[in-house]
């Protein structure tokens, strides 16, 4: 992933979804999953260098391995 991409959170999400998941999602989905990378913080606060930002990517990737669109792979 472009370490610059990293510090916009829809494409990181866009992505991260077109790499690890086969199929096309929603916009439902990738809601979905922006709401788990962001865990309460704005898009315009997102960063990979706030101190939380281990723990919110952690969960997105959590919540992306559970989508039935990833255990389709």
């Amino acid at each position: 992933v472009n370490p610059q991409l990293s510090e916009d959170a829809v494409k990181l999400v866009d992505e991260l979804s077109t790499i690890y998941l086969p199929y096309v999602i929603s916009d439902k989905r990738k809601k979905f999953l922006l709401d788990n990378l962001l865990d309460g913080t704005t898009i315009a606060n997102w960063s990979t260098n706030t101190p939380m930002a281990e723990a919110r990517i952690q969960k997105f990737l959590k919540a992306m391995l559970r989508l039935p669109e990833f255990q389709l792979t």
